[in-house]
């Protein structure tokens, strides 16, 4: 929480972290600024990823402990979607 978000682009090729004109790696501090990066790429969807620690808080190992919440985020409304 408080560190922002980071954005991967996975196809078919695999995942691939976003990255600034520096070759770092792109933090944005909030999902406003999220939407707008992801609105000037050709993608057809976008889902935020959020991992939970929660499980390693309670005491459970493996695959247990990591917790995803997925979320799509809309990008654009369509027609029909606007009315």
């Amino acid at each position: 929480m408080g560190i922002g978000y980071y954005c991967y682009l996975i196809t078919s090729e695999g995942r691939q972290l976003l990255v600034g004109e520096a070759g770092e790696a792109l933090r944005l501090p909030a999902l406003t600024q999220v939407k707008a990066l992801l609105r000037q790429l050709p993608l057809l969807k976008a889902e935020l990823v959020h991992r939970s620690p929660y499980g390693e808080m309670i005491g459970q190992r493996g695959d247990q402990s990591d917790t995803q919440l997925r979320l799509p985020i809309i990008l654009r409304m369509n027609d029909q979607e606007k009315a």
